[in-house]
Protein backbone atom coordinates (compact mmCIF):
# COMPACT_ATOMS: atom_id res chain seq x y z
CA UNK A 1 0.00 0.00 0.00
CA UNK A 2 2.67 2.42 0.65
CA UNK A 3 4.05 2.14 -2.74
CA UNK A 4 0.60 3.16 -4.15
CA UNK A 5 0.53 5.97 -1.71
CA UNK A 6 3.75 7.26 -3.22
CA UNK A 7 2.36 6.62 -6.63
CA UNK A 8 -0.89 8.27 -5.92
CA UNK A 9 1.46 11.34 -4.89
CA UNK A 10 3.14 11.71 -7.99
CA UNK A 11 3.31 15.44 -8.59
CA UNK A 12 5.33 18.23 -8.76
CA UNK A 13 3.25 20.69 -7.02
CA UNK A 14 -0.42 22.12 -6.21
CA UNK A 15 0.01 25.77 -5.91
CA UNK A 16 -3.16 27.55 -5.51
CA UNK A 17 -2.08 31.09 -5.45
CA UNK A 18 -4.04 34.26 -7.43
CA UNK A 19 -2.66 35.14 -10.89
CA UNK A 20 1.26 35.91 -10.77
CA UNK A 21 3.03 39.09 -11.66
CA UNK A 22 5.82 37.13 -12.86
CA UNK A 23 5.25 34.28 -15.51
CA UNK A 24 8.16 31.38 -15.14
CA UNK A 25 8.39 28.03 -16.33
CA UNK A 26 11.18 25.61 -14.88
CA UNK A 27 11.83 22.32 -16.14
CA UNK A 28 14.82 19.56 -16.73
CA UNK A 29 16.66 19.28 -19.96
CA UNK A 30 17.82 16.24 -20.90
CA UNK A 31 20.47 14.83 -23.07
CA UNK A 32 20.69 11.87 -25.72
CA UNK A 33 21.93 9.81 -23.10
CA UNK A 34 18.75 10.20 -20.79
CA UNK A 35 21.32 12.25 -18.54
CA UNK A 36 20.16 15.58 -16.34
CA UNK A 37 21.79 18.31 -17.98
CA UNK A 38 20.29 20.94 -15.46
CA UNK A 39 17.48 22.16 -14.33
CA UNK A 40 15.92 25.59 -16.26
CA UNK A 41 13.91 28.77 -15.83
CA UNK A 42 12.04 30.37 -19.22
CA UNK A 43 8.91 32.50 -19.71
CA UNK A 44 6.00 30.20 -19.78
CA UNK A 45 5.96 30.13 -23.87
CA UNK A 46 9.20 28.03 -23.45
CA UNK A 47 11.22 31.27 -24.85
CA UNK A 48 14.50 33.19 -22.57
CA UNK A 49 15.63 30.15 -20.61
CA UNK A 50 18.42 30.10 -18.47
CA UNK A 51 20.38 28.05 -16.24
CA UNK A 52 19.16 27.67 -12.61
CA UNK A 53 21.11 24.52 -11.74
CA UNK A 54 23.72 22.01 -13.25
CA UNK A 55 22.85 19.14 -11.16
CA UNK A 56 19.86 19.73 -9.47
CA UNK A 57 16.60 18.01 -10.64
CA UNK A 58 12.71 18.46 -10.27
CA UNK A 59 12.43 22.70 -10.07
CA UNK A 60 9.18 24.24 -8.26
CA UNK A 61 8.36 27.57 -9.50
CA UNK A 62 6.91 30.20 -6.47
CA UNK A 63 3.87 31.69 -6.84
CA UNK A 64 5.13 34.89 -8.02
CA UNK A 65 7.60 33.27 -10.46
CA UNK A 66 10.62 34.77 -8.47
CA UNK A 67 12.39 31.76 -7.13
CA UNK A 68 12.87 27.95 -7.53
CA UNK A 69 12.99 25.09 -5.30
CA UNK A 70 14.70 22.26 -6.76
CA UNK A 71 16.54 18.70 -5.04
CA UNK A 72 19.93 18.14 -5.15
CA UNK A 73 21.99 15.21 -3.81
CA UNK A 74 24.50 15.73 -1.00
CA UNK A 75 27.63 14.06 0.19
CA UNK A 76 26.86 11.33 -2.62
CA UNK A 77 24.08 10.39 -0.94
CA UNK A 78 20.70 8.72 -3.09
CA UNK A 79 17.86 10.14 -3.82
CA UNK A 80 15.37 10.13 -1.28
CA UNK A 81 17.49 9.21 1.30
CA UNK A 82 19.60 12.38 1.11
CA UNK A 83 18.12 14.64 -1.09
CA UNK A 84 18.10 18.64 0.15
CA UNK A 85 15.66 21.04 -0.40
CA UNK A 86 17.73 24.51 -2.12
CA UNK A 87 16.19 27.45 -3.50
CA UNK A 88 17.62 30.00 -5.85
CA UNK A 89 16.20 33.40 -7.61
CA UNK A 90 14.77 32.79 -10.99
CA UNK A 91 17.13 35.13 -11.97
CA UNK A 92 20.02 33.08 -11.49
CA UNK A 93 22.83 33.24 -8.27
CA UNK A 94 23.97 31.01 -5.35
CA UNK A 95 21.17 28.76 -4.25
CA UNK A 96 20.66 28.35 -0.97
CA UNK A 97 20.01 25.00 1.09
CA UNK A 98 16.47 25.17 2.84
CA UNK A 99 16.22 21.58 4.10
CA UNK A 100 18.48 18.26 4.97
CA UNK A 101 17.08 14.50 4.57
CA UNK A 102 13.99 15.63 2.52
CA UNK A 103 11.65 12.70 1.76
CA UNK A 104 9.99 12.41 -1.56
CA UNK A 105 11.03 16.15 -2.64
CA UNK A 106 9.35 16.24 -5.94
CA UNK A 107 5.79 14.90 -4.28
CA UNK A 108 6.20 15.91 -0.70
CA UNK A 109 6.90 19.51 -1.13
CA UNK A 110 4.47 22.56 -1.42
CA UNK A 111 4.80 26.24 -1.37
CA UNK A 112 2.33 28.44 0.24
CA UNK A 113 0.29 30.70 -1.32
CA UNK A 114 2.24 33.92 -0.70
CA UNK A 115 5.82 31.78 -1.63
CA UNK A 116 6.99 32.88 1.65
CA UNK A 117 6.81 29.58 3.50
CA UNK A 118 7.34 25.79 2.11
CA UNK A 119 6.07 22.15 3.18
CA UNK A 120 8.64 19.47 3.62
CA UNK A 121 8.48 16.27 4.87
CA UNK A 122 12.04 15.19 6.33
CA UNK A 123 13.52 11.94 6.89
CA UNK A 124 14.25 9.02 5.90
CA UNK A 125 11.58 6.77 4.33
CA UNK A 126 12.04 3.72 6.25
CA UNK A 127 11.84 5.75 9.80
CA UNK A 128 9.76 8.22 11.53
CA UNK A 129 9.47 11.16 9.48
CA UNK A 130 8.90 15.21 10.13
CA UNK A 131 6.39 17.14 8.37
CA UNK A 132 7.76 20.86 8.74
CA UNK A 133 6.75 24.26 7.32
CA UNK A 134 10.11 26.55 6.84
CA UNK A 135 10.35 30.22 6.06
CA UNK A 136 12.20 30.83 3.02
CA UNK A 137 13.28 34.49 4.47
CA UNK A 138 15.20 32.77 7.34
CA UNK A 139 15.27 29.28 7.28
CA UNK A 140 13.16 28.89 10.52
CA UNK A 141 11.26 25.41 10.98
CA UNK A 142 8.03 24.99 12.52
CA UNK A 143 7.08 20.70 13.08
CA UNK A 144 3.76 20.30 12.05
CA UNK A 145 3.45 16.58 12.77
CA UNK A 146 5.65 13.54 12.82
CA UNK A 147 4.93 10.30 11.23
CA UNK A 148 4.87 8.46 8.50
CA UNK A 149 3.02 10.98 5.68
CA UNK A 150 1.19 10.84 2.52
CA UNK A 151 0.87 14.04 1.13
CA UNK A 152 -0.55 17.78 2.60
CA UNK A 153 -1.28 20.93 1.09
CA UNK A 154 -1.82 24.51 2.12
CA UNK A 155 -5.15 26.32 2.84
CA UNK A 156 -5.80 28.93 0.04
CA UNK A 157 -5.30 31.42 2.47
CA UNK A 158 -2.08 29.49 3.97
CA UNK A 159 -3.48 29.29 7.34
CA UNK A 160 -4.08 26.10 7.42
CA UNK A 161 -2.45 22.65 6.02
CA UNK A 162 -4.12 19.19 5.35
CA UNK A 163 -1.90 16.22 5.56
CA UNK A 164 -2.73 12.54 5.44
CA UNK A 165 -0.52 10.24 8.17
CA UNK A 166 -0.86 6.53 8.90
CA UNK A 167 -2.62 5.56 11.47
CA UNK A 168 -1.77 2.30 13.72
CA UNK A 169 -3.41 -0.06 11.09
CA UNK A 170 -1.25 1.47 8.28
CA UNK A 171 -4.46 3.76 7.23
CA UNK A 172 -4.20 7.58 6.43
CA UNK A 173 -5.93 9.94 7.30
CA UNK A 174 -6.33 12.83 7.00
CA UNK A 175 -5.82 15.73 9.25
CA UNK A 176 -6.10 19.69 9.52
CA UNK A 177 -3.55 22.02 11.18
CA UNK A 178 -4.07 25.87 12.50
CA UNK A 179 -0.75 27.18 11.53
CA UNK A 180 -2.12 30.96 13.25
CA UNK A 181 -0.94 30.71 16.73
CA UNK A 182 1.76 30.18 18.66
CA UNK A 183 1.00 26.45 18.57
CA UNK A 184 0.22 24.33 15.91
CA UNK A 185 -3.08 22.27 16.59
CA UNK A 186 -4.58 19.43 14.44
CA UNK A 187 -7.74 18.18 14.04
CA UNK A 188 -8.88 14.99 11.93
CA UNK A 189 -11.27 14.92 9.22
CA UNK A 190 -11.38 11.92 7.69
CA UNK A 191 -10.68 8.64 9.79
CA UNK A 192 -11.64 6.01 7.59
CA UNK A 193 -10.69 3.84 4.75
CA UNK A 194 -7.05 5.19 2.85
CA UNK A 195 -7.26 8.86 2.55
CA UNK A 196 -3.87 10.27 0.91
CA UNK A 197 -2.76 12.69 -1.56
CA UNK A 198 -4.95 15.70 -0.24
CA UNK A 199 -5.29 18.99 -2.42
CA UNK A 200 -6.75 22.06 -0.57
CA UNK A 201 -8.82 24.38 -3.49
CA UNK A 202 -11.17 26.94 -3.48
CA UNK A 203 -14.35 24.33 -2.89
CA UNK A 204 -12.99 22.27 -0.44
CA UNK A 205 -10.71 19.56 -0.16
CA UNK A 206 -9.75 16.68 -2.64
CA UNK A 207 -8.48 13.56 -1.29
CA UNK A 208 -7.43 9.97 -2.95
CA UNK A 209 -9.93 7.17 -0.93
CA UNK A 210 -8.46 3.22 -1.67
CA UNK A 211 -9.59 0.09 -1.58
CA UNK A 212 -7.94 -3.40 -1.98
CA UNK A 213 -10.37 -6.05 -2.96
CA UNK A 214 -9.23 -9.46 -3.19
CA UNK A 215 -8.13 -10.60 -6.74
CA UNK A 216 -8.47 -7.09 -7.74
CA UNK A 217 -5.91 -4.18 -8.39
CA UNK A 218 -5.82 -1.65 -5.93
CA UNK A 219 -7.79 1.40 -7.05
CA UNK A 220 -7.79 5.22 -5.87
CA UNK A 221 -11.09 7.52 -6.46
CA UNK A 222 -10.69 11.39 -5.74
CA UNK A 223 -13.43 12.49 -2.97
CA UNK A 224 -14.33 16.03 -2.20
CA UNK A 225 -14.67 17.26 1.51
CA UNK A 226 -14.80 19.98 3.91
CA UNK A 227 -12.04 21.60 5.83
CA UNK A 228 -14.70 20.75 9.05
CA UNK A 229 -15.16 16.88 7.52
CA UNK A 230 -18.04 17.09 6.42
CA UNK A 231 -20.28 16.95 3.17
CA UNK A 232 -17.39 14.28 1.62
CA UNK A 233 -18.71 12.97 -1.66
CA UNK A 234 -17.16 11.14 -4.36
CA UNK A 235 -16.02 13.16 -7.80
CA UNK A 236 -14.83 10.27 -9.46
CA UNK A 237 -15.00 6.65 -10.57
CA UNK A 238 -11.93 4.44 -10.93
CA UNK A 239 -10.51 4.02 -14.19
CA UNK A 240 -10.01 -0.06 -14.60
CA UNK A 241 -6.09 -0.69 -14.61
CA UNK A 242 -4.40 -4.22 -14.65
CA UNK A 243 -1.75 -3.44 -11.94
CA UNK A 244 -2.53 -1.35 -8.52
CA UNK A 245 -3.33 2.47 -9.05
CA UNK A 246 -5.69 5.24 -9.51
CA UNK A 247 -6.92 8.82 -9.61
CA UNK A 248 -5.29 11.39 -7.54
CA UNK A 249 -5.60 15.28 -7.46
CA UNK A 250 -2.91 17.58 -9.01
CA UNK A 251 -4.02 20.92 -9.33
CA UNK A 252 -6.97 23.25 -8.80
CA UNK A 253 -8.23 26.51 -11.18
CA UNK A 254 -8.31 29.73 -9.25
CA UNK A 255 -12.33 29.82 -9.30
CA UNK A 256 -12.18 25.87 -7.99
CA UNK A 257 -14.46 24.85 -10.97
CA UNK A 258 -11.74 22.99 -12.91
CA UNK A 259 -9.36 20.20 -11.40
CA UNK A 260 -6.15 18.49 -12.73
CA UNK A 261 -5.77 14.99 -11.91
CA UNK A 262 -3.64 12.01 -11.90
CA UNK A 263 -3.98 8.42 -12.94
CA UNK A 264 -1.25 6.78 -10.63
CA UNK A 265 0.01 3.55 -10.49
CA UNK A 266 3.46 1.56 -9.80
CA UNK A 267 5.46 2.82 -12.78
CA UNK A 268 4.10 6.54 -13.61
CA UNK A 269 1.08 8.54 -13.79
CA UNK A 270 -1.39 9.96 -16.83
CA UNK A 271 -3.27 13.17 -17.31
CA UNK A 272 -7.19 13.26 -16.15
CA UNK A 273 -9.19 16.34 -16.00
CA UNK A 274 -12.40 16.73 -14.27
CA UNK A 275 -15.23 19.72 -13.37
CA UNK A 276 -16.17 18.85 -9.54
CA UNK A 277 -19.69 20.29 -10.10
CA UNK A 278 -20.69 17.63 -12.21
CA UNK A 279 -17.91 15.04 -12.01
CA UNK A 280 -17.23 15.10 -15.89
CA UNK A 281 -14.31 13.55 -16.56
CA UNK A 282 -11.47 13.36 -19.25
CA UNK A 283 -8.47 11.39 -20.09
CA UNK A 284 -5.86 13.76 -21.64
CA UNK A 285 -3.94 10.67 -22.71
CA UNK A 286 -5.57 9.70 -25.80
CA UNK A 287 -5.45 5.97 -24.24
CA UNK A 288 -2.19 6.03 -23.87
CA UNK A 289 0.62 6.79 -21.31
CA UNK A 290 2.12 9.07 -23.18
CA UNK A 291 1.11 12.94 -21.30
CA UNK A 292 1.41 13.05 -18.08
CA UNK A 293 0.21 16.35 -16.22
CA UNK A 294 2.30 18.56 -13.89
CA UNK A 295 -0.05 21.89 -13.27
CA UNK A 296 -3.02 23.88 -14.03
CA UNK A 297 -3.20 27.16 -15.44
CA UNK A 298 -5.31 29.68 -12.64
CA UNK A 299 -7.51 29.89 -14.93
CA UNK A 300 -8.37 26.50 -15.86
CA UNK A 301 -8.03 26.50 -19.25
CA UNK A 302 -4.45 25.22 -20.29
CA UNK A 303 -2.66 21.82 -18.26
CA UNK A 304 1.57 21.74 -18.35
CA UNK A 305 2.34 18.60 -19.34
CA UNK A 306 4.85 16.21 -20.53
CA UNK A 307 5.00 13.74 -23.58
CA UNK A 308 6.99 10.86 -24.20
CA UNK A 309 7.37 7.23 -21.68
CA UNK A 310 10.80 8.16 -20.57
CA UNK A 311 13.02 11.19 -20.13
CA UNK A 312 15.15 11.46 -22.85
CA UNK A 313 15.02 12.81 -26.34
CA UNK A 314 11.49 11.75 -26.49
CA UNK A 315 10.10 13.41 -23.90
CA UNK A 316 8.91 17.15 -24.39
CA UNK A 317 7.12 19.58 -22.15
CA UNK A 318 4.20 20.89 -23.40
CA UNK A 319 0.84 22.73 -22.82
CA UNK A 320 -2.30 21.44 -23.40
CA UNK A 321 -6.01 22.60 -23.80
CA UNK A 322 -8.11 21.29 -20.54
CA UNK A 323 -10.83 20.21 -22.43
CA UNK A 324 -8.37 18.14 -24.69
CA UNK A 325 -6.39 18.73 -27.90
CA UNK A 326 -3.00 19.19 -29.52
CA UNK A 327 -0.35 19.60 -27.61
CA UNK A 328 1.98 22.57 -28.29
CA UNK A 329 4.99 21.87 -27.45
CA UNK A 330 7.37 24.39 -25.23
CA UNK A 331 10.32 22.55 -24.80
CA UNK A 332 12.02 19.68 -26.35
CA UNK A 333 13.55 17.14 -24.91
CA UNK A 334 12.78 17.76 -21.12
CA UNK A 335 10.31 17.06 -18.17
CA UNK A 336 9.61 17.59 -15.06
CA UNK A 337 8.31 21.21 -15.61
CA UNK A 338 6.64 23.72 -13.17
CA UNK A 339 5.26 26.53 -13.99
CA UNK A 340 3.08 29.67 -12.24
CA UNK A 341 1.22 30.71 -14.89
Amino acid sequence: MRALRVALLAVAAALLAPAAAQATLAYVKWDSGYGNRGSYVAANDGTARRLITADGWDPSVSPDGSKVLFARNVFGRTFNYGSCLFIASAQGGKARRLAKYVTDYDEMTRWSPDGKRVLAVVGSEVGRQTLEEITVANSHVRVIATGYFSGQSYSPDGNRVVYSREGRRLDPRLYVADLSGATIKSSPIVTDGVASAPLWGPTGIAFSDAEARVGDPVQANVFLVQPDGSGRRQLTTAVKASRAGGLFASQWSADGTRLLLGRGDLIGWEAYTVEPATGATRDLTGRTDSIKGFGLSHDGTTVLATTGDHPGPSRNVVAVPFGGGKPTILVRNAGSPSWNR
